[in-house]
């Protein structure tokens, strides 16, 4: 195929389109992983799901960078290198579509080491636009030591219709609103240090399997899956999360979205259950989920998606439960969107596993011991703690596990989100130091990844790790309590490590607010005021509202489509 045959099979013909669309043929036995990418100037915009984060082998998929339109033109790089672990050499191609008439197209293909990487460009077109360009990518002598472990995290496709952020919240009859994907790319920075994906994967370049981690990382927030829409052949397309509200709002206390933030789940998300509840007691019925999601993560230790209930989880499903004791952990996992043809039980096990880690590790959930009280500054004009720049909190041992009944929202809020600040890159582990205790949830998912990836039993080294590691219990460990950051850091080193048979009776779940869905929904100063729950006025005032605003629209719909009548005839 030379360059002139796959003009058109991209774009829309727009003649104000200066974008570039590059064909990358990858003739060669290895995947090839996004190893950088960048723009030149403002000259160009990556639009979602770009550049793509994998080439597999003997494919020819095809990247853009758009004009931006504003600035007119589009110029920008990107660099791949072989996946196999480690820093193996890169290769670089170059390209523009510059809008000025005296500029030239171009694509260049650079390669770190020649020896490694033979790359041709085909012939293209010096002017006119849209740009389109190819190149050959041939591996000469590969340097690679064998491809990762788990290699469907990092092959399919890109969906066509990518949604970069959850598009969902309400705040009485208002738009619907985003947040920033936080918990996802801490996920990301823990595949990328693991060498389970490539290191310029973002959330914007993830592709359709390495969506199916994340639909398990979102599951803790949203267990009947609610957020999605039920498609055949896509499992990221959100909805628009009414259904989801309405259960967190007012869904009775059996509903799953009201047992995981406010009731008997709140484990889910590394949190107490409800005020008074034994540090023990929490991190049993962690460590009993956990056994469970690890070993369908795995696929070989005993646990099969085809499990009931009652026998993987019956502490927590029986006859009165929706989903019921006699449902499977397929059925559990899926909830309400049964029928993606690609499901991936096990990639949402493990997604289920990290979350409660991640979550374990933010100011809101838990307190825990700090062991670099050096690197502390103290606490900004706002109130809120701070570390010296180039440096993060290091958290051990669990002091206490919180719970959301009486907590400060907006300090709870805080600690879980971004504020202003812009997303973390997740290759770059420094830009996730603002964010207290993502250093320590990034870390502990990468060796839990590693776990998983070479398969190790639950038995011979992961259950040790989670008890004595992540959710180790503090000597002076409290029982649960409402506060988030008021007693400050705790510095002073002393731990125990309690008996996973030690066992305190549940006490009833008292309400505790969503982590903002996976780091980005509804916060008061954005969505939902802090999650709050209304007053019984302010729920039917709501109701109200929504009902006037529909028959506002009925209204200017039929008076916008009204038939057009000219001398008595219907036009």
């Amino acid at each position: 195929m030379d360059s002139y045959d796959i003009e058109g099979a991209a774009g829309d013909g727009d003649l104000n389109d200066f974008s570039c669309y590059i064909t990358i043929n990858n003739l060669s036995d290895e995947d090839l992983g996004l190893s950088d990418f960048g723009i030149n100037g403002r000259y160009g915009v990556w639009p979602e799901g770009m550049p793509l984060n994998t080439i597999d082998a003997h494919t020819s998929p095809q990247i853009q960078l758009k004009d931006p339109k504003i600035y007119g033109g589009s110029e920008g790089w990107v660099e791949y290198q072989v996946l196999t672990g480690g820093s193996p050499p890169t290769f670089r191609l170059e390209f523009a579509c510059p809008e000025l008439p005296w500029s030239s197209n171009y694509l260049k293909a650079i390669p770190s080491k020649p020896d490694v990487y033979d790359l041709k460009v085909l012939p293209y077109k010096e002017s006119g636009h849209p740009f389109y360009g190819q190149v050959d990518v041939k591996i000469t002598a590969s340097k690679s030591n064998g491809k990762l472990h788990h290699k469907l995290l990092l092959g399919g496709t890109q969906s066509d219709s990518f949604k970069a952020e959850y598009d969902i919240g309400f705040d009485g009859a208002a738009p619907l609103v985003t947040k920033k994907p936080v918990h996802e790319t801490i996920g990301i920075a823990a595949f990328i240090l693991s060498n389970k994906l490539p290191k310029g994967t973002t959330y914007h370049n993830l592709n359709d399997k390495q969506w199916e981690y994340f639909r398990g990382a979102v599951w803790n927030d949203d267990p009947s899956c609610y957020l999605f829409d039920d498609y055949t052949k896509k499992n990221h397309e959100f909805s628009t999360g009414l259904r989801w509200y309405e259960d967190f709002e007012y869904g009775p206390p059996s509903c799953m979205i009201q047992r995981s933030h406010f009731g008997d789940l709140q484990f889910l998300h590394g949190m107490g259950a409800t005020v008074g509840e034994m540090p023990a007691e929490t991190q049993r019925k962690i460590l009993k989920w956990l056994t469970v999601m690890y070993k369908l993560a795995c696929g070989n230790q005993g646990v099969s998606d085809t499990d009931q209930l009652q026998q993987a989880l019956g502490e927590w499903f029986d006859s009165s439960t929706t989903p019921t004791g006699q449902s499977s952990l397929r059925d559990l996992i899926l909830a309400n969107t049964p029928n993606y043809y690609q499901t991936n039980i096990q990639w949402r096990a493990l997604g289920i596993c990290l979350h409660m880690i991640t979550d374990s590790y933010a100011v809101g959930h838990t307190q825990r011991r700090l062991r670099n009280p050096e690197s502390y500054l103290g606490r900004d004009e706002d109130g809120y703690m701070v570390f010296k720049p180039g440096t993060w909190g290091d958290w051990g041992a669990v002091i206490n596990f919180h719970c959301y009944a009486g907590q400060n929202s907006d300090q709870h809020a805080h600690y879980d989100g971004l504020e202003d600040a812009p997303l973390p890159v997740p290759k770059n582990l420094d830009s996730f130091n603002s964010i207290i205790g993502a250093r320590n949830a990034i870390e502990g998912c990468r060796k839990l990844i590693d776990f998983w990836a070479d398969g190790t039993k639950w038995e011979d080294g992961v259950e040790t790790f989670l008890h004595t590691e992540i959710f180790a219990i503090d000597q002076a460990a409290s029982p649960s309590n409402s506060q988030v950051d008021q007693s400050g850091p705790i510095s002073l080193s002393c731990c125990r490590f309690t008996s996973r048979n030690t066992h305190v009776e549940y006490q009833a779940g008292l309400r505790r607010k969503l982590n903002s869905v996976d780091s980005r929904v509804l916060t008061s100063r954005n969505i939902v005021g802090k999650m709050r729950r209304r007053p019984a006025w302010k729920a039917t005032a709501l109701t109200l509202s929504v009902l006037v605003f529909a028959i506002i629209l009925t209204l200017l719909s039929l008076w916008v489509f009204k038939p057009l009548k000219i001398n008595g005839q219907v036009v």
